[in-house]
């Protein structure tokens, strides 16, 4: 009897172990992952190595660049970048807030220099519409003798910066800007002595008409420029922090602290086992305090690091005493799964 009892022991054995496999009891385990804290919203503002500035918007929740913009200056442009000293002064970025400006000669020149000819050509209207009077036809020749001036003195500088540039003493782009410089110095003497003719002479309705189209164009020219001068005014586009960067190319770093994201790099042999809102925890490093959250997304591609297959993660948090880029030991709670599935999991490096 008892022979036969052990060598029932085995089947009975194997019987318990079959029954508890594939029998339908289901459990939750958890899975221990590293993860970064990063703001929900970041603003870099940055000098790239073509000399433009770039400001980027990345939401870190949706993993989505928001806003690329850049900030090209004209060849042979002198400019200079200033940040506002407000907002060293603030704890806190408010949205809307001034943060620095760009301050561009080249710019300032040419709204001043369509600024003197829209005033020209609107005094041009008044005169052809009142007739000539000794007063217009004094101003033009006054305005003409300035503009003989400003060309012989814009030709003087060309003649010395074209000996400095045969001598290799300065660059082909400034030789470039002061020869441009100095041809629209002569088309400026050619329109004012037609202005004088015109005042002297009389002008016709089409004359009119002409002068009346060429102020809607400087006021069009002005416009254009006046927008690309509002936006070298960098705005914030978020509320949040300041960071100091490392980097010497990096201007600003400004952080939405409303909230914050932890991302995930989970094993794709756990993937299988995760869903979105499933509980997650982990504990601020060197501290006792304990965040507890869900699960807010899972990532769609496959990483691989060193070998091995991963699957990006990331849960949302609110709190206000995070250090963007901090490292956290997080633990996820899994959907429940079958002793058979947990078996798998675990012998899954050795099929792979």
């Amino acid at each position: 009897m008892k022979l036969r009892v052990k060598r029932l022991v085995p089947f009975i054995i194997i019987l318990i172990v079959f029954l508890f496999i594939f029998f339908p009891i289901r459990f939750s385990y958890t899975i221990r992952v590293p993860g970064q804290i990063v703001p929900a919203w970041e603003w870099i503002v940055y000098k790239s190595p073509d000399g433009s500035f770039v400001h980027t918007l990345y939401n870190h929740r949706e993993n989505v660049l928001k806003r690329y913009d850049v900030v090209q200056l004209e060849r042979g442009d002198i400019s200079r970048f200033e940040l506002s000293p407000e907002i060293f002064q603030k704890k806190f970025i408010t949205k809307g807030d001034t943060i620095g400006r760009f301050f561009s000669n080249e710019l300032e020149r040419q709204l001043a220099r369509l600024r003197g000819e829209l005033l020209v050509e609107e005094r041009s209207v008044l005169l052809y519409m009142t007739g000539e009077k000794p007063s217009l036809i004094e101003e033009a020749r006054q305005y003409l003798d300035y503009a003989k001036r400003m060309a012989e003195e814009q030709d003087r500088i060309l003649s010395r910066e074209e000996e400095l540039y045969k001598q290799d003493l300065i660059s082909e782009e400034q030789y470039e800007l002061t020869k441009t410089t100095a041809e629209l110095y002569r088309i400026n003497v050619k329109q004012a002595e037609a202005r004088l003719r015109t005042v002297l002479t009389g002008a016709k309705q089409e004359q009119i008409e002409y002068t009346r189209a060429r102020v809607q164009a400087l006021k069009d020219e002005i416009k254009v420029l006046e927008m690309r001068k509002k936006d070298l005014v960098f705005v914030s586009p978020i509320s949040g922090k300041i960071l100091l960067s490392p980097s010497p190319d990096t201007i600003l770093v400004l952080v939405d602290t409303s909230s914050y994201v932890v991302k995930m790099l989970v094993e794709f042999r756990d993937f299988p086992y995760l869903s979105v809102q499933a509980p997650l925890n982990f504990k601020i490093p060197y501290t006792n305090k304990v965040i507890h959250t869900y699960l807010d997304q899972l990532g769609a591609a496959i990483r691989f690091i060193n070998g091995r297959q991963f699957v990006m993660a990331s849960a949302v948090v609110k709190a206000d005493d995070f250090i963007p880029g901090m490292i956290v030991r997080c633990a996820i709670k899994s959907r429940p799964i079958t002793i058979l599935d947990f078996i798998k999991k675990l012998f899954y490096p050795l099929i792979r």
